[in-house]
């Protein structure tokens, strides 16, 4: 169960959020000022949620503070300067109030993911890996792709100059259909030049 800050001066909102958090699965604690937020040590959570104004001092006094846990900023005063202002003071997103609840959660989860990839790759030493979206037909022959899913499997499109090219260089180029294709030949690949 993932560990949230939430740092919000009106009890309404503060209520409800809490209540929506909880029903997602999240062990929420709170806080109403700044002080609140550093007295509860926001770089031991997992993400803190702050409103932009906030009695004595900003939501965005908070990011520094919880380096290097991700902040989200939220304001109910929208605009575009503050928007840039709390990006450039370092939150990890913005979201304005009203706000939906399926896309809180959305920025929430992204927030987290994005930390715990940042994680990984920096303290742990993990490799990100982007793999391709279009491989080769030898790339789904060798994992069972062709010539079974054949009438599954998204072709390029079929016109004059790519059948030119694709004959030119003895393949053609298929979406990929599942993460087993590229990781697959990505571990063959790597295991071939060690």
């Amino acid at each position: 169960m993932k560990r949230l800050l939430l740092v919000e001066d009106e009890e309404v909102i503060l209520k409800a959020l809490r209540r929506l958090l909880e029903r997602n699965q999240f062990h929420v604690e709170t806080a109403t000022t700044v002080e609140e937020a550093i007295a509860a040590q926001p770089q031991s959570f997992d993400l803190v949620l702050a409103d932009l104004r906030l009695p004595g001092a900003e939501g965005t006094s908070v990011i520094t503070l919880a380096d290097p846990v991700p902040v989200i900023i939220m304001t109910s005063h929208a605009s575009v300067r503050s928007a840039v202002d709390a990006m450039r003071h370092g939150a990890i997103d913005y979201i304005a109030k009203p706000f939906d609840h399926d896309e809180l959660l959305m920025v929430i989860n992204r927030a987290l993911m994005q930390f715990m990839l940042d994680v990984h790759s920096t303290e742990h030493g993990y490799e990100e890996v982007w793999p391709p979206v279009l491989v080769k037909d030898s790339a789904m022959r060798g994992t069972g792709q062709l010539p079974k899913f054949a009438k599954d499997a998204f072709r390029m499109a079929k016109d004059e100059e790519w059948e030119a090219q694709a004959e030119a260089q003895g393949h053609d180029l298929y979406l990929v259909p599942t993460a087993e294709v590229p990781l697959t030949n990505l571990h063959a690949l790597l295991a071939y030049f060690k």
